[in-house]
């Protein structure tokens, strides 16, 4: 089964990224702005949904598209990233 998660919390990489793109955007339009960048990974887990929510929090499932939208994942090692990409939202 393949999950969509989309982290900002725990992703040194994305913290120091969104820093230096909110300072950036920040001063090319003159005002401040609260910039975040997701990472979204394609995963690929055996885990069901009550498993799931065992080892995340703060999370909402679509169920039509059977994703799951999580603020904070912490335990990488139960799965196998298939994919990495990033959105922003402002």
């Amino acid at each position: 089964m393949k999950w969509i998660i989309s982290v900002w919390f725990k992703d040194p990489e994305m913290d120091s990224k969104n820093k230096s793109l909110r300072r950036e955007i920040s001063e090319l339009i003159g005002k401040n702005v609260d910039l975040r960048i997701f990472t979204n990974y394609v995963l690929e887990c055996s885990l069901n949904e009550e498993e799931l929510k065992n080892i995340c929090e703060d999370f909402f499932i679509d169920n039509e598209l059977e994703n799951f939208m999580i603020n904070i994942f912490e335990d990488f090692d139960k799965f196998r990233i298939k994919d990495k990409k990033y959105k922003w939202q402002v």
